[in-house]
């Protein structure tokens, strides 16, 4: 190779073109031509001998051509003699391609807020190919490019603070320099310096510069609360502020008054602000509702409604990403109530923002791994595993988020292990330990030596764990310190809930997003359920499902541990707001129907029951226990209750009401409750009916009637006729009384007897003077169902319908 780089010089200009052999495997040698004022002409490759005479003798004969013309040279002569030297390696046989001035385009982006910076390296041709690790290393030389200033600020504030040169240090921290510094800086203990300024000894002018410094500083930070008071004293005091620096100011009033406990303050401060919304623009309209939406509480509609107005004033701004952090609150509400609309706004997140740079694209990473995150823990591993796999795709390839794509690996494999797909688990597992490995990352090898001591506990391992997450990762504190409180095994259940709880208080401290806070407040619950403490144990389930409405697994722990306590109607209240939240599910309804019936509301349980197995109908096993317990319900009293609200107890039943009862009776058994009354044994070649199906229709009929009638019936009396058959009298408010004759119909029992059930009903009729009566006959005739069987007698002062219920087990 002639030359290995070029100086920077002015006026120079270079042309790069890939020169490959077409007949030998596509070898590639780049090529670059240089003019400038010193140098007229030259060129650098790092070519073989072979390629470098081709391009030597196609360059010589190029300038010779030039030479020969002896022409005036153009100012285009450079550009044209690449051109002819292009067009002679063609001709030799070669292919070139012109080549940008790059190789690879490195691209940053910094979120000024949370202080992350993401970058992406991109080839900018087909022969070249993108370096990961320089584009890491180039990130990191600009995320610590900040660090050797910020520290020596530090260490200047602190000597002069502890000197007591207060004015000294505030104006050390606002000039230019040192502002843009801190205001850039994501160091903690720079914003608790800088507060220990005193600024009663600092005049007027700068304490107002240094409030301004500290303002944006904690706002940045989210450390609002630091400054409230300097906010305050700015808006009463700098006269220079304009109209949108004082709203700004008032809204960072509120939420500092909120993280001191003084939602009131803030709420009525932010709605008072939006009685003008005409003085406030559209970005700021959006912080305080939503502000104002995260202040008032889960259970508030109109937090909701104050989430929805947030987007729209983000929509309004332009500012995308606000307006999906939003979207993102809305969720948030809507879980407990709506969760499947709580799950949508994920989708409505990702339609929002525009991927437009690397940081939109870690934008969308975090939402799809968002989005996993409660499908998982909704119980849908299977959506939640396509959902980690679209954060992984959208990660790959993106420098500085490497922890972040690691945990979204992470996720998948748990859900491919969720949904059986042990080889696909495999696979991202394996993948996972070789980008551990290339990327040495401390943050999962201290995770896997974690979770090697949930499995095998050695106590001088935990304490050297403790000692290394001290000051680092918030989640591996809490994950080495719930692993030595719950595997040590010489704790007893008292010592392991004290260090749980001692856990606890120390994430509160220091101020973690609840997930945090999820394992070890759910291995307090299990080690107070293992001691039969169900009450308390319950109340940490409630606790978690505050802040994780749509976990699954707590919410079926919580069912539990109340059945165990016999608290039945806690249970059926909890199931009930689930139902009202995610809609009937047979599996909810039963459990719901278990809950009734143990609490004594039969006739709410056979309602429960009832929908339950409506639902349940390709699930024979489920349907089995259903029926079984609906049964029990209704022989305890439980009754059938109507769909509709029913008419006055005062108004007198009428022949018509109650033809149209027995019809949706008729409904009723043929829709979902015609199996009830087969079995089918293992050896069995066909159904049979149960064992005494007249009483089996009695009972339903009977818990039917009392649903719809309610005290409208005066008497519910049974007539044995012997042989089996049944008639009942009913009597009803306003005198109307009838007779009901049931009857069975097809394989062992024959239309003839089904029929005879007319003759049984006449009989009653003239020993109880009632002349208006029901024949309702359960048929399962395969040939002939739905068939009359009543022929009616001529002259009779009787009135007798006819009811057909279809109840065949099968159609042929």
């Amino acid at each position: 190779m002639d030359k290995t780089a070029f100086e920077a010089e002015p006026d120079v200009i270079r042309v790069r073109i890939a020169v490959s052999d077409r007949s030998d495997h596509g070898q590639i040698t780049v090529v670059t031509f240089e003019t400038s004022p010193t140098t007229q002409f030259q060129f650098s490759t790092a070519a073989d001998a072979t390629h470098r005479y081709l391009i030597d003798d196609c360059a010589k004969e190029a300038i010779n051509a030039v030479k020969a013309a002896n022409t005036v040279r153009a100012d285009d002569w450079f550009e044209n003699l690449v051109a002819d030297i292009c067009v002679r390696l063609e001709a030799r046989g070669l292919g070139v391609d012109r080549l940008p001035a790059a190789d690879v385009e490195l691209k940053f982006e910094i979120d000024l807020r949370s202080g992350v910076l993401v970058g992406r390296s991109q080839a900018l041709h087909p022969f070249a190919k993108a370096d990961d690790a320089i584009t890491r290393g180039v990130r990191e030389a600009i995320s610590k490019a900040f660090d050797p200033a910020v520290e020596t600020l530090l260490k200047a504030l602190k000597v002069q603070i502890s000197a007591g040169e207060h004015a000294e240090a505030a104006r050390l921290i606002t000039e230019n320099e040192n502002a843009h510094l801190a205001i850039l800086s994501r160091h903690n203990g720079l914003l608790d310096t800088i507060c220990q300024i005193d600024r009663s000894k600092l005049t007027q002018e700068l304490r107002i510069a240094l409030q301004r410094v500290l303002i944006t500083f904690a706002g940045n930070q989210s450390r609002e609360e630091l400054v409230g008071d300097d906010a305050e004293d700015l808006l009463r005091e700098d006269i220079g502020l304009d109209h949108e620096a004082r709203i700004y100011l008032q809204t960072f009033i509120g939420v500092a008054a909120i993280r001191r406990g003084r939602d009131e303050y803030a709420i009525s401060t932010w709605r008072g602000l939006l009685r003008t919304p005409g003085q406030i623009t559209a970005r700021q309209r959006g912080w305080i509702w939503r502000n104002l939406s995260m202040a008032l509480g889960n259970d508030e509609p109109e937090a909701i409604r104050a989430a929805e107005n947030a987007i729209d004033a983000f929509l309004e701004a332009g500012d995308k990403r606000e307006a999906a952090k939003s979207i993102n609150q809305l969720s948030v509400l809507l879980e407990k109530t709506e969760p499947k609309n709580a799950l949508q706004q994920y989708d409505r997140m990702l339609t929002v923002i525009s991927r437009n740079g690397v940081m939109d694209d870690e934008i969308c990473a975090n939402i799809f791994h968002a989005k996993a995150l409660k499908q998982l823990d909704s119980g849908d591993p299977g959506e939640a595993l396509q959902s980690a796999k679209a954060a992984i795709k959208v990660r790959e390839g993106l420098i500085g988020v490497e922890e972040a794509l690691l945990s979204s690996m992470h996720l998948a494999a748990i859900c491919a292990l969720n949904v059986g797909l042990e080889h696909e688990h495999l696979q991202i597992d394996a993948a996972i330990k070789q980008l551990e490995s290339q990327l040495k990352s401390g943050h999962f090898k201290i995770a896997r030596r974690v979770q090697s001591l949930l499995v095998c506990y050695k106590e001088d391992e935990a304490r050297e764990l403790l000692r290394e997450v001290e000051g680092k990762s918030d989640e591996l504190f809490a994950g080495v310190s719930i692993a030595a409180a719950i595997k040590n095994p010489n704790l007893t259940p008292i010592q392991r809930i004290g260090k749980l709880e001692a856990t606890l208080r120390e994430l509160e401290q220091r101020k973690v997003h609840e997930d945090t806070k999820y394992p070890a407040r759910l291995a307090i619950a299990q080690i107070l359920r293992d001691e039969g403490e169900w009450l308390r144990a319950a109340k940490w389930y409630y606790k978690i499902l505050e802040c994780s409405h749509m976990n699954i697994l707590v919410k079926q722990l919580l069912i539990d541990t109340l059945w165990q306590a016999k608290e039945w109607g806690s249970a059926a209240t909890f199931i009930k707001q689930e139902l009202d939240a995610v809609g009937d599910r047979p599996g909810l309804l039963y459990a719901y129907g278990i809950s009734l019936y143990e609490d004594g509301r039969y006739s709410d349980a056979v309602k429960a029951l009832h929908d339950a197995l409506r639902l349940a109908d390709r699930n024979e096993t489920l349907q089995e226990k259903i029926r079984a317990l609906r049964d029990q319900a209704l022989d305890r009293g439980g009754t059938i209750m109507p769909r509709t609200t029913p008419i006055s107890p005062d108004a007198p039943v009428t022949l018509d009401y109650i033809g149209g009862v027995l019809s949706a009776f008729r409904d009723f058994i043929s829709g979902s409750e015609r199996m009830g009354f087969w079995h089918k044994s293992d050896k069995a070649k066909d159904y049979e009916w149960i064992s005494s199906p007249e009483r089996h229709g009695q009972k339903l009929l009977r818990a039917f009637a009392k649903g719809h009638f309610l005290d409208r019936v005066d008497e519910f009396e049974e007539l044995w006729t012997g042989a089996g058959r049944l008639d009942v009298l009913l009597k009803f408010a306003g005198g109307l009384s009838i007779i009901i004759e049931l009857k069975m119909c097809g394989f062992r029992y024959s239309s003839n007897y089904a029929a005879s059930g007319e003759t049984q009903i006449r009989h009653y009729m003239r020993s109880r003077n009632v002349h208006v009566g029901f024949l309702i006959v359960f048929d399962a005739r395969l040939q002939q169902n739905g068939e009359k069987l009543l022929v009616g007698a001529t002259n009779s002062q009787d009135t007798i319908d006819e009811i057909l219920i279809d109840v065949r087990p099968r159609v042929t």
